[in-house]
């Protein structure tokens, strides 16, 4: 009964840390390069993650901007609303869905300035873990245009494929805030009453089993008893009733139950008299009357 709450209480432990360590994810030095997967969303298809190549990555810590390669997507029409997700550290971490080719999209800025749509990145880290990523579209500021010329073109065409999405990575140091602590304390405050429940549970169940255990034994108990003497007194009356079903053969079979009742003896020189019927009274033999001389 002890052995059960301190198992409960090592596997609890173990989920918290194995999940503290999955939400901190991989150790990364600076300057060492963060995998990077995409996948787009169009026409109400969505495509598989795929890995971009090393130069679209960003370095952890260092901020930097990629132009990655969009291409045509299949059965693609002017017009459509095209949109892209990146994943990152395993995707792990990943922005939501940003639209970079719509009409949606040229509604929401002044024409003049959706030149080239731009992806914001935004990575928040402390120590050597990346701890939450933001993501936003915005214009290509203009200072930027001039080192590449040829987004503007690709843009401005339809039919020209495949177009280059600007993406800018930016870190933020959050070390100051201790989040990693801080999900550990919501773990175990929030974990220990709950393994305190399942403590009390188990112990309130193992001693209900107890009791129902016991009372199930006294209930056999008493009806085996009662099973023993309807047996025993069954046994009795089947005795009894076979020792008098084997007198009544026994009688049965007897000579003196099987011979006929005796005949009285026929008179001398005439029939033998027939015994009176049953229940009828035999006449008294005559006397002389009284007074009266015989001759």
């Amino acid at each position: 009964m002890t052995g059960r709450p301190l198992a409960l209480l090592l596997l609890v432990l173990g989920a918290v840390l194995l999940l503290g360590r999955v939400v901190e994810g991989i150790d990364y030095e600076r300057g060492d390069f963060v995998s990077v997967s995409s996948r787009a969303q169009y026409g109400g298809k969505r495509t598989k993650w795929q890995d971009l190549l090393w130069r679209h990555c960003p370095k952890f810590g260092q901020n930097a901007v990629v132009a990655v390669p969009v291409p045509e997507p299949f059965e693609w029409s002017p017009g459509d609303t095209y949109k892209i997700m990146l994943g990152f550290d395993n995707h792990r971490v990943h922005t939501t869905w940003a639209e970079v080719l719509g009409r949606s999209l040229r509604q929401r800025f002044p024409k003049k300035d959706l030149l080239v749509p731009m992806l914001e990145v935004s990575f928040d880290f402390a120590g050597k873990n990346i701890r939450a990523v933001r993501s936003q579209v915005v214009p290509v500021p203009q200072d930027y245009l001039p080192a590449h010329p040829t987004l503007i073109g690709e843009f401005q065409n339809d039919g020209v494929w495949p177009k280059h999405v600007l993406i800018r990575y930016t870190w933020r140091d959050v070390s100051g805030v201790d989040v990693h602590v801080g999900l550990y304390l919501v773990f175990v405050v929030g974990g220990l009453p709950a393994v305190a429940l399942m403590v009390k549970a188990l112990l309130a169940s193992n001693v209900t089993q107890l009791l129902e255990d016991t009372e199930e034994e006294d209930d056999q108990g008493v009806l085996d008893e009662g099973i023993e003497r309807d047996v025993s007194q069954a046994v009795t009356h089947t005795g009894t009733s076979q020792g008098l079903t084997h007198q009544r053969h026994a009688a049965a079979r007897s000579p003196a139950a099987a011979a006929p009742p005796p005949m009285m003896a026929p008179a001398p020189g005439g029939n033998a008299p027939l015994p009176p019927p049953i229940g009828t009274r035999r006449p008294l033999p005559a006397q002389p009357a009284r007074g009266i001389k015989a001759d």
